[in-house]
């Protein structure tokens, strides 16, 4: 958004580091927002972490069959995915980022606490799991959002910080619930959870909008002795410098003297209640500027319609048009000038509720394919507990398997984003290594059936299974930019949580059919090699067809652009 300032009386645009010199970009209010996201992050996580230890719990309590149990899992990824799009298309722009997460809260709040009163696993995943899944869509993207605003120069550094929150709740979260269910059962443990599920409203709190710390600045107005209101007007020293100021004032004495101040000021009195100085810089257009123009009564003469001077009074962008600037203004000029404003007003109405143009970018349905395929590694930890089961080791050695792969993964994210900052690597090329790395070690899980090879196979994940889920935002800003990180991610979530929700009763068929959890971890293991492939391969071919296509609408817009005249 540009600014301008006034230096000599001159309008100047001001730079965008000048234009954000008074934010807490990357210092102060910023690192307690990440604090806040860090918070949020591990809460929210740290439940669907802890599912893989209450999965074995909830097929022992309900008797029910792996595939069915494994649609808690499933729905709430599924529920996630398309609330996820709504909460960062509409509820986000409707409530702003600190509401939209409070209301997250309270709703995820809400469903912990239903499965406490859970009678079955038909209630179970209707209510405890829809909720769920509702709730953590209007808390997971706005914090990531958040972050890429108050974060420029650290912006990697920041969001692999927020993400490693994942890795917190992956080591810890796992180790607390299983000592709870030993102490407490299930719906003890549960309702513990519910208390630390209301800890977000501390998150949502330090969620403060960054325009708030803009500082707000009156416009300099030029107010005559004896105060008559219809006598302010702008600044103008550039006028007086040309002479134009003393002309204006001999014209005011000459109507004052004649009466016909009140005829010639109709129009300001009419249409308009505010100062005429009044005007948003930020929108100023500097054609219509009365600086480029000398005050005349001749061009002040044209009356104003009623038709424009509603549509003058109805958008605050068109108080960059003074009512005077009007009044110079013909009719088709008023018309060319205000329809600029109101096509760009109209259009980002319609965006607010669901921006679709996005899926017609090339890079977005590179991105799109890519995310359905590389979250699939994440699932690994999920089946980790049951895997152990499956290999006859005790629940406790099973739950300090994730504290291993979760205490690994928390220093390696950061690692990540220390990388990503030094700019050594691409972030698809980061994330397509991680994702080689981790496939290729869940192919060899047949042979982890001890549980010195298990610590080694949760080792070797935790160092680059989150390769993926860390730098998504990254990832998003590199191929979409920033100005469309928001809605990308509202996606993206979507693409997660429809891609997770399938693969569960995927992998609960293939574990029933097969016998073993080893061909569920080879099934994800060949989604991140496909993850991999569009990272690498993907991503420059679509760049190169992107800068094609570009060009070739130049060379269009070239030979349609009709010849000049030389004579």
């Amino acid at each position: 958004m540009a600014i301008s300032r006034e230096k000599d009386g001159v309008k100047e645009p001001m730079s965008e580091e000048e234009d954000t010199e008074d934010l807490p970009i990357d210092r102060g209010w910023a690192w307690f927002v990440l604090a806040g996201s860090f918070l949020n992050i591990v809460l929210m996580v740290g439940y669907i972490k802890s599912l893989s230890i209450l999965f074995v719990e909830y097929l022992r309590l309900f008797e029910a069959s792996v595939t069915t149990t494994t649609l808690i899992m499933g729905v709430t990824a599924g529920v996630f995915s398309i609330s996820a799009l709504f909460s960062m298309h509409f509820v986000l722009e409707k409530l702003g980022i600190r509401k939209t997460v409070m209301l997250g809260a309270a709703i995820t709040s809400v469903a912990m606490l239903a499965a406490v009163f859970a009678p079955n696993l038909t209630f179970l995943i209707c209510v405890h799991c829809v909720l769920t899944g509702i709730g953590n869509s209007m808390i997971n993207g706005p914090g990531i959002v958040v972050i890429g605003r108050y974060f420029k120069k650290r912006r990697g550094l920041a969001t692999a910080i927020s993400m490693s929150g994942i890795s917190i709740a992956s080591g810890v979260f796992p180790m607390v619930v299983r000592l709870l269910l030993d102490e407490y059962g299930i719906r003890g443990t549960m309702l513990i959870c519910t208390g630390l599920t209301m800890n977000m409203f501390v998150g949502a709190t330090l969620f403060r909008p960054i325009e708030s710390f803009k500082k707000k600045k009156r416009p300099i107005l030029d107010v005559e002795e004896n105060g008559n209101p219809d006598s302010i007007n702008k600044h103008p020293s550039t006028d007086r410098q040309n002479g134009n100021a003393k002309s204006d004032l001999k014209v005011k004495q000459k109507d004052k003297l004649t009466g016909n101040v009140d005829k010639r000021h109709k129009v300001f009195e009419d249409g308009l209640e505010t100062p005429l100085s009044c005007s948003a810089d930020s929108h100023k257009d500097t054609s219509l500027s009365p600086l480029a123009r000398p005050r005349t009564v001749s061009n002040a003469s044209r009356t104003i319609s009623e038709s424009e001077k509603r549509m003058f009074t109805s958008d605050p962008e068109l108080l960059s048009i003074s009512i005077l600037d009007l009044a110079h203004a013909g009719k088709d000029e008023f018309r060319a000038k205000t329809s600029s404003f109101v096509e760009e007003k109209s259009k980002c109405c319609k965006s607010n509720i669901l921006d679709l143009s996005l899926i017609k970018m090339p890079m977005f349905q590179l991105f799109a394919i890519t995310a359905v395929f590389g979250i699939c590694i994440n699932l690994i930890v999920n089946y980790i507990p049951a895997f152990a089961n499956e290999n006859h080791i005790n629940k406790t050695d099973s739950a300090l398997l994730l504290l291993i792969m979760g205490s690994i993964d928390f220093f390696c994210r950061i690692i990540l984003g220390v990388l990503v900052d030094l700019k050594l690597l691409k972030v698809n090329q980061i994330m397509a290594i991680g994702l080689i790395l981790s496939g290729t070690m869940a192919q060899f899980t047949f042979f982890f059936t001890t549980y010195p090879l298990m610590i080694m196979f949760s080792i070797f994940h935790g160092i680059f299974g989150s390769s993926y889920q860390s730098l998504v935002p990254i990832l998003i800003v590199d191929y979409m930019g920033l100005e469309y990180m928001g809605k990308t991610l509202g996606f993206s979530s979507m693409l997660h949580g429809m891609s997770i929700a399938m693969t569960h009763p995927i992998l609960g068929s293939i574990k029933e059919a097969s016998g073993t959890y080893s061909y569920c971890y080879t099934y994800l293991g060949c989604s991140a090699y496909v993850a991999a492939g569009l990272l690498l391969v993907g991503e420059p071919l679509v760049r190169r067809k992107v800068k094609a296509k570009e060009k070739g609408n130049e060379r269009d817009k070239e030979s349609n652009a009709p010849l000049k005249d030389n004579t």
